[in-house]
């Protein structure tokens, strides 16, 4: 992550996907990159922090077919609801009240985490 900003390839014009497949800890080395990035950097990190199961065959392709999948629904969810928020205040209030890069991870990892249990 360090190395592409160094070289200026993380601008808000530019997508990044980090896919972290088999770590025994990677929801902390997922968190721990945050601080890296600004405001408006297009950068998603999708890992996989469950236990190795035998639903799940086909190993590395299947782990991230069900980490984008976890990870699409929870964005589409966190979306619509700033959405539906930013909507119902003025520019000036949601400038003032809009969640921080932080928050908007926690949020998305909320919402991962609870469609995962749906499962």
């Amino acid at each position: 992550m360090q190395k592409a900003k160094d070289r200026g390839l993380v601008h808000p014009r530019a997508q990044w996907l980090f896919v972290i497949p088999d770590t025994d800890s990677s929801s902390d080395s997922v968190a721990s990159l945050a601080p890296l990035l600004d405001e408006g950097q297009n950068v998603a990190f999708a890992s996989n922090a469950t236990q190795r199961s035998t639903t799940c065959s086909i190993g590395v392709l299947c782990h991230c077919d069900e980490i984008l999948s976890s990870f699409l629904t929870a964005l589409d969810e966190s979306v619509r609801e700033e959405q539906e928020l930013s909507i119902q205040v003025s520019e000036e209030e949601w400038e003032a009240i809009r969640p921080t890069k932080e928050e908007r991870m926690k949020h998305i990892l909320k919402h991962i985490h609870v469609s995962r249990t749906r499962w």
